[in-house]
């Protein structure tokens, strides 16, 4: 799966293809995909609004998501085998998964950290599937609308450097979306350090 077969389904399908590309890219388990570099190639397109890309990039994402949480419904030895997770991996997630709960799913869904893990993790530790997919949704929608953003803001602001016309708003909107994700991750961060 690269780049092309994404945009191909993309302009060939409109949103449903966005969907189906997000729904496969996060359906495969701990393989690489490029979506995130897509939602922002697609918010720096204005093809669709960049709301609209997060909602239905998210949703297809969650779903696609619900694959790993499957696969752990069907054990812990059979995750182990057949993914190369160690027992002290499993241990650490799901004291963590315990521990936070939905706000550990969110912000897992919301970072570019590999969910698949926290996905089988929830499974095998048969956590409240509609607290994940609700949790896993919020986050997935947050973080592609963020990308989104990001590409109609990066790409404005690379065509005004090059053309001498910075616009202020532009760079007042950008910092302060850096500022928030800074923000996240490190309440995240001392969260963590606290519950240790």
């Amino acid at each position: 799966m690269d780049f092309l077969f994404f945009e191909q389904l993309i302009f060939s399908m409109g949103l449903i293809g966005l969907f189906a590309a997000s729904l496969i890219a996060n359906a495969a388990l701990f393989i690489v995909t490029p979506i995130d570099l897509i939602v922002v190639f697609l918010g720096s397109t204005q093809f669709f609004h960049p709301l609209v890309i997060g909602i239905v990039a998210g949703l297809g994402g969650a779903f696609g998501e619900m694959s790993g949480y499957i696969i752990g419904l069907g054990g812990r030895k059979a995750v182990e085998k057949s993914f190369s997770v160690t027992a002290s991996m499993f241990d650490y997630a799901k004291v963590q998964l315990n521990r936070y709960g939905a706000l550990f799913v969110f912000f897992g869904a919301l970072t570019p950290f590999p969910f698949d893990f926290i996905g089988l993790i929830a499974g095998v530790a048969k956590y409240n599937w509609k607290k994940f997919f609700i949790a896993l949704l919020l986050g997935k929608v947050l973080r592609y609308i963020f990308l989104a953003y990001a590409g109609l803001l990066g790409m404005g602001l690379i065509k005004d450097f090059f053309l001498g016309e910075i616009d202020i708003p532009y760079l007042h909107i950008l910092v302060a979306v850096i500022a928030i994700a800074l923000i996240a991750f490190l309440l995240w961060k001392i969260l963590i350090k606290r519950r240790n």
